[in-house]
């Protein structure tokens, strides 16, 4: 049963044009949305409750006639035109036909506001563009199917607790909707590690870079896997015959994980048409192994190097990371780099809340540098890291060969004067524009494969960048996500965290092609069936 109220509107005496809108009268504390999933005898059922207490509602600029609508640890969907309104996405195991999906809106709250069209996602090295108002009519429960995961069919149920009334210009909130979500399938099965084929690792390489090789070869048969290596001169070096020989493998033998060898000059990448570039370089389509497919069943890295001793190098990054090799408490040690830009989140809010989640978790400290902060410039970043660190995120501007958002710029000159040969060398998750393009000379290329004076290995363990132009917001909930999910799911390997992370974006950002352009740009330097470590 539903009753409805009006909403009482208390202006804020924090900023003029502010107002805050009480939901719930009786309610103070602060709004959330609870989920909660238990197994059943077919499937799983999962339950999202929200308790909406209030929105904060500002003008829009040039546009009075609507409001941007914010509240604390509460998502607004980003569907581009439409007023943007609370929602939780979650990613559920079956097809949307034979997922269910029951809401109870419980109270019907009336607000006489509109909230602002969600608009297209900006780059972080690029300005808005026109603005986009699409008035129409929204269902309160979207179910979108993602495609097959390892042969298990994905769905995502969105559900909405607001509806907007554009010729009235006016809301409806539900502030106490609870929805429940019946499946037929399990997540739980998502990270399951079992091998059930001949081979779990598949390896592509040129043959001039093969030598480089063996050690890792070695290494990863001695811990369990089964390795499977193919000269790329087998293959063909062009995205159609690796294509094809990507999802035959994967058809015949199941493999779960990959290692693509070379840079993209000598192993191609696929070319696609994402919000940042019409020719955005990206592996993640060699990894699709069905159609309409969104989420790939391959967790995938790829060594960016051109001569055997660079391969050599790296790989060798890899096994000291994972057998723990260098100072092992550089791992509780973490270095948080934060632009001074952004809102709701900004940047700073999205690293702070990296640290404390570790923090809290973990028992990590952290060196934090923001951008206005005086610290924030190369020497003291370089200091940091020389101390040892396993874990750094980056939020800001990219150039391709620098951290655009420190107060003075770290650029790929910086990387080469470390002094961390002999320490934790870290993971870093960089959010930033161009950083991940997999050539020689650019940032993430850098870090994999500088030298100090004595030739020994300095830089990161593995890193994780995007290729072209980003966006603002979905990497940066993506790097929040892969520490989320983390923490509360246990999980063990580099490859795992990273799905984890997209998963945890593809719940916490409505715009699905936003999410897919995600997928596209992000490149793992790095090997992605490596345990990961926070302690």
């Amino acid at each position: 049963m539903k009753r409805l109220l009006m909403a009482t509107v208390l202006f804020s005496t924090v900023a003029a044009q502010a107002e805050t809108i009480r939901l719930q009268s009786n309610l103070r504390g602060a709004s959330s949305v609870e989920v909660n999933t238990v197994s059943s005898l077919s499937g799983e059922i999962h339950n999202i409750s929200f308790n909406l207490a209030k929105v904060e509602a500002d003008s829009l600029a040039g546009r009075p006639e609507f409001k941007v609508l914010s509240e604390k640890n509460i998502n607004f969907s980003n569907d581009v035109g439409l007023a943007s309104v609370p929602f939780k996405s979650m990613v559920v195991a079956g097809d949307p036909d034979t997922t269910e999906v029951v809401i109870d809106i419980g109270n019907e709250v009336a607000v006489s506001a509109l909230s602002a069209p969600a608009q297209k996602e900006i780059s972080r090295n690029a300005k808005a563009g026109a603005f986009v108002f699409t008035p129409k009519a929204r269902p309160m429960v979207r179910k979108e199917y993602l495609g097959m995961y390892r042969g298990q069919p994905l769905t995502r149920v969105t559900v909405y607790a607001a509806e907007a009334d554009y010729a009235n210009k006016s809301m409806k909130f539900y502030p106490n909707l609870r929805a429940q979500i019946t499946t037929t399938g399990s997540m739980s099965e998502l990270f399951e590690n079992k091998m059930d084929s001949a081979y779990d690792y598949l390896v592509i390489t040129p043959k001039a870079l093969l030598s480089g090789l063996s050690d890792f070869v070695s290494y990863k048969n001695s811990r369990g896997h089964q390795v499977k290596v193919v000269t790329l001169e087998d293959v063909g070096a062009d995205v159609a015959k690796l294509t094809a020989y990507f999802k035959s493998e994967y058809t015949a033998n199941k493999y779960k994980y990959a290692l693509i060898v070379g840079t993209d000059t000598l192993v191609p990448n696929h070319m696609v048409n994402t919000s940042g570039s019409s020719r955005t370089p990206s592996d993640y389509p060699y990894f699709l192994m069905d159609a309409n497919d969104m989420i790939p069943d391959v967790m995938y890295g790829r060594v960016v190097a051109s001569t055997p001793e660079e391969v050599k190098r790296q790989s060798h990054k890899w096994m000291d990371y994972q057998d723990r090799r260098g100072d092992v408490s550089g791992l509780l040690r973490m270095v948080g780099i934060a632009s001074n830009e952004g809102s709701a989140p900004s940047d700073e809010e999205y690293v702070t809340g990296i640290e404390g989640d570790l923090n809290v978790a973990y028992g990590t400290t952290t060196t934090h540098f923001q951008q206005n902060s005086p610290t924030s410039k190369p020497g003291p970043i370089n200091d940091a890291f020389n101390k040892g660190a396993g874990y750094v995120t980056y939020v800001g501007h990219g150039s391709g060969t620098s951290w655009a958002s420190t107060g003075v710029w770290y650029a790929t000159a910086d990387i080469k004067k470390l002094d961390n040969a002999k320490v934790q060398q870290p993971v870093i998750i960089d959010v930033a524009c161009q950083n991940g393009t997999l050539k020689k000379g650019y940032f993430g290329e850098t870090w994999m494969n500088s030298v100090d004076s004595r030739g020994d290995a300095i830089g990161a363990a593995m890193y994780f960048g995007g290729s072209v132009n980003i966006s603002w917001h979905p990497p940066a909930i993506m790097a929040r996500g892969i520490v989320k999910r983390v923490i509360a799911n246990k999980l063990a390997t580099v490859g795992e965290a990273i799905l984890a992370g997209q998963l945890y974006l593809m719940e916490n950002h409505s715009d699905v092609e936003a999410v897919k352009d995600n997928f596209e740009w992000y490149h793992l330097f790095g090997e992605p069936s490596s345990d990961i470590y926070f302690k």
